[in-house]
């Protein structure tokens, strides 16, 4: 049974950021109808979609999506949106996981961390054609037209390739056996690269990318940027112990269009998260506040694994959002759970939603369309 009582509730929290110049303290958002609100919500929802669709049918993107294909990787253009837009939860050792690599798993025709691909049109795959112990370049098709046609028209160069080999170990309950087994594992994880796209001899695409990593593989810093005309990216992430902090801007022609600055703090063992503060924006919306995250998780499991009723105001004591419209300076809503029936299972659990000033709200994963606020637990 699918449920969806934590919708937006991560994406809400863990990606924040306050874009354009600085307000005073006291210019805070100006109290619209509820009417209103709901106009400039859907305009705003819009815009979003509009302004992703366009990125992504940039040569670039066009370009390295085709390349993705034809290293057999799956819909490159929405493993990005939903890496952008649908990250769910921001833990530390999913972050290390999206970076693991076994070169042992590969064929002998796959591209791996080093040398000179060039895609081979007779034998439809790429092949190594120089050896190489600093750079990863592959030569390859921009297009399905150049593809048609057989020319190799972009390359794309990864060199400053340094990466760090850690040892860890694993310990999961074994249905088979009935016993706890311990494993261990060698990772493989890039601590830096330069990256650059040209297509017919223009360069399309920079990008830089450096981190550092503790002893068990999780990162403890990371910074990364990356142009793309009109388009430009940079993005952080630091910290210690539990307590780090994660900023990103993405611009095009110098407005922001996506941005966040978030404070995240982790469980003890680093495999949940307790709490986010700070402010998300995709542009023209904003939400900004704080959510105690481990807390709103723990209520929500021990009612759906023990029974028992849901603590609304418990629930709504654990965060305090609001959702802004930076353009007009306007808040849309409050951002609290209610109760919500689902009319396939009829069951009622609670979700969070946009509360508009006279009282009416809608649920926040109805709001943007593109699966961007929704997250779904599965029993």
């Amino acid at each position: 049974m699918k449920t969806r009582h934590l919708a937006g509730i991560l994406l809400v929290a863990t990606l924040f950021f306050s874009p354009g110049c600085d307000k005073e303290k006291d210019d805070k958002p100006k109290e619209i109808s509820a009417t209103e609100a709901k106009t400039e919500l859907r305009n705003a929802s819009q815009s979003i979609n509009t302004d992703m669709a366009e990125m992504m049918e940039t040569p670039a993107m066009v370009s390295l999506d085709f390349l993705a294909t034809l290293m057999d990787e799956g819909d490159w253009k929405s493993n990005l949106k939903n890496l952008a837009f649908n990250s769910g939860k921001l833990h530390l050792s999913k972050v290390k996981s999206a970076f693991r690599k076994n070169a042992n798993e590969r064929g002998v025709n796959e591209v791996g961390d080093y040398g000179v691909y060039r895609f081979n049109f007779v034998i439809d795959d790429f092949e190594l054609v120089q050896s190489s112990t600093t750079k990863l370049e592959i030569l390859f098709p921009a297009s399905e037209a150049a593809y048609y046609s057989q020319q190799n028209n972009a390359e794309l160069l990864v060199d400053n390739l340094s990466y760090k080999t850690i040892t860890y170990s694993e310990t999961y309950w074994d249905d088979w056996s009935q016993t706890w087994v311990t494993e261990e594992y060698e990772e493989v994880i890039p601590l830096s690269a330069n990256v650059r796209l040209k297509i017919d001899g223009s360069s399309l695409l920079t990008m830089t990318y450096a981190a550092t990593y503790d002893n068990n593989g999780f990162p403890t810093s990371m910074t990364s940027s990356m142009t793309m005309a009109p388009y430009e990216f940079t993005t952080s992430f630091s910290g210690s112990g539990t307590n780090f902090n994660t900023i990103l801007s993405f611009k095009m022609s110098g407005n922001v269009l996506m941005a966040y600055d978030a404070a995240v703090v982790y469980t003890s063992d680093m495999e949940g998260v307790e709490k986010f503060s700070g402010s998300y924006t995709v542009s023209p919306l904003k939400v900004q506040g704080w959510i105690n995250v481990a807390v709103i998780e723990n209520h929500m499991e021990s009612v759906e694994d023990n029974g028992g009723s849901y603590d609304l105001n418990f629930l709504n004591s654990q965060l305090d959002m609001e959702l802004i419209h930076v353009a007009l300076n306007a808040k849309i809503g409050d951002i609290e759970f209610r109760m919500f029936t689902d009319p396939e299972y009829n069951e009622t659990y609670p979700v969070l939603a946009v509360i508009y000033s006279d009282g009416t709200y809608e649920w926040m994963d109805t709001i943007v369309d593109d699966g961007s606020l929704k997250f779904r637990k599965v029993k």
